[in-house]
């Protein structure tokens, strides 16, 4: 779609809109940053790595009986809680663990995600265990061979090497990637200054270039901060980024899950080296309804990486 211009949106309106959306929007999410000064255990949270595992479960395995490997295991216990006012919160006690299939896609499955036929995906899976048996060995582990981070192909995992991670809450909001930005600023738009616009329409469709340009740049800078003092966008319950689009954007049957429950980012630090490399530096995020959270239910989960 061609630019419109009979709209004739300021800057200073696009601004307030922004900061509005900001406000409106803002809530907890569970911030998770590397911690390049320990190692983490059998138990711990950590990126990668030697996970957990309920002995008396089947652990998963992909559709050929590989064993698919640990991306991101959270312990639930002792964990402080947002107390945000929608109510949707983690389990909890116990433990989350998320596994994807050892390949050139991390297991993700274009054609079965797109058309919503989730349930019986096997490139990827999210395991909640109610207890953990702290008995258990990482010896007992390791006789279900399995494999981890350290013994695949780096081409077929984002993981680069197990790291230990730390989570704390911190403040977020609404990103201009999510697919429900388009629409509550097209609403603000309508509220704040009588101007209608076609819900077709997408934001950018009605703005000058200079202000595309003032929005992109604002992002880069805000990327760039993040960045600079290691604040990479890995959380939990907070608001989805994308470095291309939101696969639930359009499609009425995906934005049913409307919780982020992990969302990982790729993570270089000059330091210590690559961590977590999507593709060429994408984000990868799991999304699941907000009763099924609810309800402990993680059978069905919506799992999607890009990359630029």
């Amino acid at each position: 779609m061609e630019k419109d211009k009979e709209f004739n949106i300021s800057k200073e309106q696009v601004l307030t809109i922004i900061k509005e959306i900001e406000e409106k929007t803002a809530k907890n999410e569970y911030h998770i940053t590397i911690n390049y000064n320990r190692t983490p255990g059998l138990f711990d949270d950590k990126f990668g790595g030697l996970p957990y595992w309920d002995l008396s479960k089947e652990y998963p395995r992909d559709e050929n009986g590989d064993s698919l490997v640990l991306l991101a295991q959270i312990n639930l216990d002792g964990l402080e809680r947002l107390n945000n006012s929608d109510g949707i919160e983690l389990p909890q006690k116990g433990m989350l663990q998320f596994f994807h299939a050892v390949n050139d896609l991390y297991g993700f499955d274009f054609d079965a995600d797109t058309g919503c036929d989730l349930k019986n995906n096997k490139g990827y899976k999210v395991v909640y265990h109610e207890t953990v048996d702290t008995s258990v060995t990482e010896e007992q582990i390791r006789a279900l061979n399995i494999d981890t981070t350290e013994d695949v192909e780096k081409q077929f995992t984002p993981i680069e090497k197990t790291s230990a991670i730390d989570l704390h809450i911190e403040k977020t909001s609404l990103g201009m990637s999510d697919y429900r930005w388009n629409k509550l600023f097209l609403q603000l738009l309508k509220e704040k200054f009588g101007i209608v616009v076609p819900e077709e329409c997408c934001m950018y469709d009605i703005l000058d270039d200079d202000i595309y340009e003032m929005l992109d740049e604002m992002e880069e800078e805000r990327q760039e901060k993040k960045e600079e003092f290691g604040k990479y966008q890995h959380h939990m319950m907070g608001y989805a980024d994308f470095t291309q689009f939101d696969p639930r954007e359009g499609n009425k049957k995906l934005q049913k899950y409307d919780v982020v429950l992990l969302q990982i980012d790729s993570d270089y630090n000059n330091e210590n080296s690559t961590c977590i490399l999507w593709g060429d530096c994408g984000i990868g995020n799991f999304f699941i309804n907000h009763e099924d959270l609810k309800n402990k239910n993680f059978n069905d989960i919506l799992y999607n990486w890009d990359c630029c």
